[in-house]
C-alpha cells in the first residue's frame, strides 16, 4: 500500500516550492479551526499524532513525487521507515496513519486500485 498526502499541490506546494528540484524546507498551513485538525487533535494521542502528521509531511516533502510516501527505489514508506527516518516511534504511526487517512490527510493506493480519500 502507497500512502499519498491528499491535496499535496494545492496544499503545501507554492510558486517557490514548484520552481525547486528538492526541498530543504515545506509551507504548512496554520488553519486550527477546520475538523481535520480538531479531529485529530481531539483525541488522548492527538499531541502525538499531530507530531506524526508534521513529520510525514516533512518526509513526503522529499520523496518523489513529492507528497507521495515513496523510498528509493519506489518502495513505499511504513510505519517502520517513517519511524526511523522521523525518529518517532513506530507505534505513533501503526495508530496514526488510519486516523489521517480517515480524517481524509492520506489516500491510500494499491498497486490494482486506487482508493482516494475525498477531503
Amino acid at each position: 500500500m502507497t500512502l499519498r498526502i491528499a491535496g499535496w499541490e494545492s496544499t503545501y506546494e507554492n510558486n517557490r516550492t514548484k520552481e525547486l528540484k528538492t526541498l530543504s524546507w515545506v509551507p504548512i498551513p496554520n488553519r486550527m479551526d477546520g475538523d481535520g485538525y480538531t479531529e485529530l487533535v481531539d483525541h488522548k494521542d492527538g499531541a502525538a499524532h499531530l507530531g506524526a502528521w508534521i513529520a510525514i509531511v516533512q518526509i513526503a516533502s522529499k520523496c518523489d513525487p513529492r507528497g507521495t510516501l515513496l523510498r528509493d527505489g519506489g518502495r513505499p514508506h511504513t510505519s517502520e521507515s517513517l519511524a526511523r527516518i522521523s525518529r518517532l516511534p513506530k507505534k505513533i504511526f501503526d495508530e496514526a496513519i488510519s486516523r489521517f487517512i480517515d480524517i481524509g490527510w492520506l489516500s491510500s493506493q494499491d498497486t490494482e486500485n486506487t482508493v482516494d480519500v475525498v477531503t
